[in-house]
């Protein structure tokens, strides 16, 4: 004859906890995997992790490849053991390729964790351990186009600006310029002058995801997808005479160099960028919704860009702006801005049939 359990209640507790430390067991498994999976690569190649840069200690950085295989940095080392990163084409390839000293930017940071880590057979790992010998970080190719580069860093010149050049259909960039410039191989000694605060050159600021100009012409763009949005049966009605200078009022908008486009419909104010058209047609537009437009096409928004710092481009315009806001924000002026790398975005969705890809340097 079984005897009762003396206490039921204790037990059906004790049968709780245990499923609780089975659950959260569970869950921190689960956590684990996702953690390795989605999160690891990013929170050990984060710039904040010191860590990683103790790697250094017993592996010889990797080098840096353009999508041909042009070497863009790599780690050479003298008689005497001495490492020195050196940059071929110095600052050809400046923001892009970044450096590895005095903090790291550019590719330099965003592969930092594969330049850093070496697939070389276990057996000489361990070799190359006993002996005091350091392992072949691995290299990385990037999609970077030198001729291309080059192009554009040429073309230039000694005007402050910036390029880029990207594929709309796979987001590769091809080319990233930014002047004025530094030169990689010197940023040591160059930094007390780089950094002073009697420098306002910028050199060390990569235009191309974090400079903020004027959108210009190119804002008509969004102008005219709003305009679409808004009378998606009658917007090619859109008629407008054009003598090179469009008066409202008090106020005065002239087309570039007081260029006479003459009778425009949507398709040809488009075509030939007539600042005048585009003035009179943004006074027509619900401004609550060319904000929302605005944002679709991600201004005010975070870009899908990762490892690079950006700044996120700004439109201001709300409901309620008075008339020569309106004009000057229809044609790309006023207050707002975008940076290269966000205009580069916006018209390779374009050209990729609406679709925007992910812009990436690492192949």
């Amino acid at each position: 004859m079984k005897k009762a359990d003396p206490n039921p209640k204790a037990n059906r507790n004790i049968l709780k906890l245990v499923y609780v430390i089975v659950a959260l067991f569970l869950g921190l498994i689960a956590y684990m995997a996702y953690f390795l999976q989605a999160r690891g690569e990013d929170v050990i190649n984060n710039s904040y992790n010191a860590r990683l840069d103790s790697f250094a200690d017993r592996i010889i950085r990797g080098k840096i490849l353009a999508a041909d295989g042009t070497v863009l940095a790599e780690t050479q080392i003298d008689g005497d053991g001495n490492e020195t990163r050196v940059y071929p084409y110095g600052s050809v390839f400046d923001h892009a390729v970044g450096y590895s000293t005095k903090g790291k930017t550019g590719i330099e940071s965003l592969a930092n964790f594969y330049l850093l880590t070496s697939h070389v057979n276990l057996m000489e790992q361990a070799l190359n351990q006993m002996s005091g010998e350091k392992n072949l970080g691995d290299n990385v190719y990037t999609t970077l186009d030198p001729q291309l580069q080059q192009a554009a860093w040429d073309a230039l010149g000694d005007r402050r600006g910036a390029v880029i050049a990207m594929e709309p259909d796979t987001g590769k960039i091809l080319a990233m310029v930014s002047k004025p410039g530094y030169d990689p191989n010197t940023i040591a000694a160059d930094w007390e002058t780089l950094t002073s605060e009697e420098n306002d050159q910028g050199q060390l600021l990569n235009r191309v995801t974090q400079g903020m100009y004027p959108p210009g012409s190119t804002f008509k763009i969004v102008t005219a997808l709003e305009y679409m949005r808004e009378r998606p049966e009658d917007y090619k009605n859109f008629q407008f005479d054009c003598n090179g200078l469009y008066v409202n009022g008090d106020y005065q908008i002239r087309c570039y160099h007081g260029n006479a486009h003459g009778h425009q419909d949507f398709t040809l104010a488009f075509a030939n960028s007539c600042n005048g058209a585009f003035a009179s047609l943004g006074l027509e537009l619900d401004l609550g919704r060319f904000a929302r437009t605005a944002q679709d096409v991600l201004f005010n928004s975070p870009l899908p860009l990762s490892g690079l710092p950006y700044k996120q481009s700004s439109f201001a315009m709300k409901p309620g702006a008075g008339t020569w806001e309106i004009l000057q924000t229809s044609m790309g002026q006023g207050v707002t801005q975008i940076t290269p790398l966000h205009n580069a975005l916006i018209t390779a969705a374009i050209a990729n049939g609406g679709t925007l890809m992910r812009p990436y340097l690492l192949d």
